[in-house]
C-alpha cells in the first residue's frame, strides 16, 4: 500500500478524538517548541561570518523590492490554505507536522551552512514573523532554505481538490521569482526549499500512520 493510500485509509478513523487530539496538541506544542528555537537562535546566528557564494542567476536579475506582493501572496494563500483543510483531518495534521519538521530542518541547514547575504539584497519585511519570532529583527543570514517558498511549497502539496493543487503550484512559482527578484536568497536555496519541504511532508505521513498503527496495535492487545 502506498503512503497516500495508508493516509487515506486512516482519514476517517483519525477524526476519533482519541487519535485526533492527541496528535493536535503534540504537533501544536512541536509548532511552539520550533517557534522558540528559531526564535531565540537565528538572530544570534546572524552575527556569523557566512560564505559569499555566485549565483548566476541571482546576478542576472535586477533587484526589485516585492515585500508586499510577497506577504499578500504568502499569508494570504496560508490562511486560504489552512481553512479551506480542515475539512480534511489527516491532511490537516500532516500539514502541521511537515511544517514542524520543516522548520526544525531549516535551521540546521542554516546552523551548519552559514551563508553571506547575496550582492543588492533587499530586506524583505514581514510583519508576522517579526512580530512572532524575531522581535522587529530583520534576519538577512537565514538564507538555506528559504522559508517562505517551503512553506508555499508545503501548502502546494497538501492542497485538495487537484485543481487547487494546481493554483497552489503556479502561486509558489510566482513566489519564487518574487523572492529572487528581492535578492533576499539565492536559487539554491529555492531548490532547496523545494527538497526539504517534500522531504517535511514525507516525514510527516510516516510519523502520522506510524501513531495510528501504534495505537491500532495496542488497542488490539488489550481487547
Amino acid at each position: 500500500m502506498s503512503g497516500q493510500s495508508k493516509v487515506r485509509s486512516i482519514s476517517f478513523e483519525l477524526v476519533d478524538k482519541r487519535v485526533y487530539v492527541p496528535l493536535l496538541v503534540m504537533v501544536l506544542v512541536a509548532l511552539y517548541l520550533v517557534k522558540l528555537l528559531n526564535g531565540f537562535y537565528l538572530p544570534v546566528l546572524e552575527h556569523r561570518p557566512g560564505i559569499s557564494i555566485k549565483d548566476p542567476l541571482l546576478d542576472w536579475l535586477p533587484p526589485v523590492d516585492c515585500s508586499w506582493p510577497i506577504f499578500i501572496l504568502l499569508y494570504g494563500s496560508l490562511l486560504y490554505g489552512l481553512i479551506s483543510l480542515v475539512r480534511f483531518p489527516v491532511v490537516f495534521l500532516q500539514l502541521l507536522f511537515a511544517f514542524a519538521f520543516m522548520y526544525l530542518v531549516r535551521f540546521l541547514c542554516i546552523f551548519f551552512v552559514p551563508l553571506a547575504e547575496p550582492k543588492d539584497l533587499i530586506p524583505l519585511y514581514d510583519p508576522v514573523l517579526e512580530s512572532l519570532f524575531f522581535q522587529a529583527t530583520i534576519l538577512k543570514r537565514d538564507l538555506f532554505f528559504s522559508g517562505h517558498f517551503a512553506s508555499m511549497f508545503l501548502l502546494f502539496l497538501s492542497m485538495k481538490p487537484r485543481s487547487m493543487k494546481i493554483v497552489y503550484f503556479f502561486l509558489a512559482i510566482t513566489l519564487a521569482i518574487m523572492i529572487l527578484f528581492q535578492h533576499v536568497h539565492y536559487s539554491y536555496d529555492i531548490i532547496g526549499a523545494a527538497l526539504f519541504s517534500w522531504i517535511s511532508y514525507v516525514l510527516a505521513q510516516k510519523f502520522i500512520f506510524a501513531f495510528y498503527s501504534k495505537l491500532v496495535q495496542k488497542e488490539q492487545l488489550e481487547s
